[in-house]
């Protein structure tokens, strides 16, 4: 992950339990973890967020096509964050208002 966020670009092991630098990993070989997709979620060029997924049925679970469909899902899920944060601050300036108002 901090590869991903570093660069801020997806990752995708295809067979992580036969990959030469992830194969001993002590997380890999006690979820078996086969397939692996780390993407960065990037909203105007900072990352909201970081999506990891894995699988441990088969290899090769991760391909371009699913990759360019899960980068539009995310691209969705950051503007979200961004409005959900957004409204919270909205929302804290609105009761610091109300509680100024009131004399609380």
């Amino acid at each position: 992950m901090k590869y991903v966020a570093r660069r801020k670009q997806h990752a995708i092991i295809h067979d992580a339990t036969n990959d030469e630098q992830f194969a001993k990993d002590i997380y890999i070989q006690s979820n078996d973890a086969k397939s692996i997709l780390c993407s960065p979620i990037v909203h105007h060029g900072d990352i909201t967020a970081i999506l990891y997924l894995e699988n441990s049925l088969t290899t090769g679970a991760f391909t371009p096509d699913r990759l360019e469909v899960l980068k539009m899902i995310s691209a969705q899920g950051a503007i979200s964050i961004e409005n959900a944060r957004l409204y919270n601050t909205l929302e804290q300036k609105s009761d610091r208002t109300h509680r100024f108002q009131s004399g609380s």
